[in-house]
């Protein structure tokens, strides 16, 4: 059966997937060792940073057409529980999501999220608007 993608960036009219791109999907032990990570992120704040807990999550749904596919959503689903797991070993403040500010082309704890005008710091805690068990 083929899932039709009616809004696309490129010109597939049906779903493909690739979901073990790197070779396998993630173990609950790489969801344990990325949980076991203090900082969120360090220098040089990218895709080369490897001591933060940001590029060791399992992954990306790498297109961008990603959300026509009912999967992505249980995806962010479970990338959301793992973050909220994550928050409750080591904090939901602002003290592990570095970097503070003054860094060009990151985000930073203080600056807003665009389009929201919301500052990252101010969704950090989420335990208001939901739980995970």
């Amino acid at each position: 059966m083929k899932w039709r993608i009616n809004v696309s960036a490129t010109s597939s009219t049906a779903l493909r997937r690739a979901m073990a791109l790197r070779g396998s999907l993630p173990t609950v032990s790489d969801v344990d060792t990325a949980a076991g990570v203090s900082t969120y992120d360090v220098p040089p704040w990218g895709s080369a940073s490897s001591g933060g807990v940001r590029d060791r999550a399992g992954g990306h749904v790498a297109r961008v057409d990603s959300p026509n596919d009912p999967v992505f959503f249980l995806h962010h689903c479970n990338v959301d529980r793992v973050w909220s797991r994550r928050q409750a070993r080591w904090g939901f403040g602002t003290a592990q999501h570095l970097p503070g500010g003054g860094v060009a082309d990151v985000v930073d704890v203080d600056e807003a999220l665009r389009p929201f005008g919301v500052a990252v710091a101010a969704t950090l805690d989420h335990r208001g608007a939901c739980t995970y068990g």
